[in-house]
């Protein structure tokens, strides 16, 4: 990414993780990432997050997300996303269509993804922190 910096894509499992409060490691990483002005977002994790909001929840939190910085796909993104499912079927495994789409537009943009899901370690060329079980 043109800017330097090292952005690091939180998907939908660690932000509903730190929203919950559920790991210290994972609120302190995303509280430094925040802090630091790193944190990329993409259109699948607005999707499932919005979708899961209460209206309470909106007024905090849209507002945030939209105060970070955004991953567009870009036309290549869909095949490429088809052709990692097709590999990873080929291997026994099968990934949420949304996590497809997500580690597809890591994968492109160089970020590292920030996740509670295991499976995201099964995505060749994926850069996946998984706090909790990685050292910092």
């Amino acid at each position: 990414m043109a800017s330097g910096k090292e952005w690091v894509l939180l998907d939908t499992s660690a932000w509903i993780g730190a929203f919950r409060g559920s790991s210290e490691a994972l609120s302190k990483r995303v509280q430094e990432l925040l802090a630091d002005d790193r944190v990329a977002i993409c259109g699948p994790v607005v999707f499932e997050i919005r979708r899961g909001l209460r209206p309470k929840e909106q007024k905090t939190v849209l507002p945030l997300f939209e105060a970070l910085h955004f991953l567009p796909f870009a036309e290549e993104d869909w095949a490429a996303a088809g052709s990692l499912d097709v590999t990873l079927r080929q291997k026994g495994l099968t990934l949420p269509a949304m996590d497809l789409l997500i580690a597809t537009l890591c994968q492109r943009h160089q970020v590292t993804l920030l996740t509670l899901d295991q499976h995201f370690s099964m995505v060749p060329k994926l850069k996946a922190l998984f706090p909790g079980v990685e050292p910092d």
